[in-house]
């Protein structure tokens, strides 16, 4: 099993009265600089989630924080607070 670390690059954005956020960042293999289309961004306790598209990114609508599970096959789950 591959061990390398995930590079995760998170950005909150205020979206309004109901204390949502929109988090969208972008998901990349750090040893190899590497977009990782297809990896999954889940909001930790939640039904939301999202694939990354073919650079690696991703948008997520949330409450105003919590934190991020990433998961792609072959790395270890990454969990990012935001």
């Amino acid at each position: 099993m591959k061990k390398t670390i995930l590079t995760f690059l998170v950005f909150a954005i205020s979206i309004g009265a109901f204390a949502q956020t929109q988090v969208t960042g972008t998901v990349v293999d750090s040893e190899l600089d590497s977009p990782l289309p297809g990896a999954t961004v889940v909001v930790q306790g939640s039904s939301s989630g999202v694939s990354t598209d073919f650079d690696g990114s991703f948008a997520i609508n949330s409450v105003s924080s919590g934190v991020l599970l990433v998961s792609y096959i072959g790395y270890q789950t990454l969990e990012v607070p935001f």
